[in-house]
């Protein structure tokens, strides 16, 4: 692992430099239990020069995934995957504008009446090739 000194080797780190010594951090991975907001209060130490230390230091841990060793490693992300809407959705569509044929159907009612996502809904209307939209929200049944 490489040493603090080494990779903070300017100068201009010497408040850190110090600070690190004084309580026995040693190497990058000593960093990890290092608080980097109490730095503020040493002696020689500024807002920039602090925000120069932390970034100094994100950049390394990006570069070493080998940093996360000890610690709890990085979540991975949720990814969202989309679920197809139900298959008998289209038959109830179907139905269900057949039975109102001569009214405009605003996707909130038909949210309510058939208890199904807003999405699902959408989703089917859009393959139907007996639905016409009036707007995203208003349809009406036209018979192919």
């Amino acid at each position: 692992m490489d040493a603090i000194e080494d990779i903070y080797s300017n100068d201009v780190y010497l408040p850190f430099i110090i600070y690190c010594r004084e309580h026995n951090y040693r190497t990058m991975q000593d960093l990890r239990r290092c608080s980097f907001d109490r730095l503020i209060n040493v002696s020689g130490m500024t807002q920039g020069l602090l925000l120069r230390i932390k970034t100094l230091y994100t950049a390394y841990c990006k570069k070493h995934p080998d940093m996360h060793i000890g610690s709890a490693p990085p979540r991975p992300r949720a990814v969202h995957t989309p679920s197809a809407p139900p298959p008998e959705l289209a038959e109830r569509l179907e139905t269900y504008f057949k039975s109102h044929n001569d009214a405009l159907i605003r996707l909130p009612d038909l949210c309510k009446e058939l208890g199904c996502k807003r999405g699902d809904i959408t989703k089917t209307l859009e393959k139907a090739s007996w639905c016409k939209a009036v707007d995203s929200t208003t349809f009406f049944y036209s018979p192919v």
